[in-house]
């Protein structure tokens, strides 16, 4: 999966989207993704295929499992495998929901 192509279908969400950052502060809930790193197929030396793994960051006021399932849904339908985590960010007072996600 290309950047591109991620933040495309993020996009389809309705919710702010950013690649890292957003230049300008908005208010939640927003989607944050970046690079994360690579699980790469390899043998004999040699890599057959570069598996990138993606984090998507969503960040809400409260914990909304709504916008989890749409989500989660979007990933599934597009045949992304992920794995999630969250955290309460006591500092900003926010919901960290963090996806990290791969194609078959």
């Amino acid at each position: 999966m290309q950047i591109t192509t991620l933040k495309t279908l993020l996009d389809t969400l309705n919710y702010p989207v950013a690649y890292q950052r957003f230049r300008r502060a908005v208010d939640p809930p927003y989607i944050v993704f970046e690079f994360a790193y690579t699980n790469n197929f390899e043998a004999d030396d040699t890599v057959y295929r570069v598996r990138p793994r993606y984090s998507v960051y969503l960040y809400t006021n409260l914990k909304d499992p709504e916008i989890e399932e749409q989500i989660e849904q979007l990933f599934q339908d597009n045949y992304i495998v992920w794995d999630k985590t969250e955290t309460f960010l006591a500092d900003e007072e926010l919901t960290q929901i963090i996806y990290t996600i791969y194609e078959r």
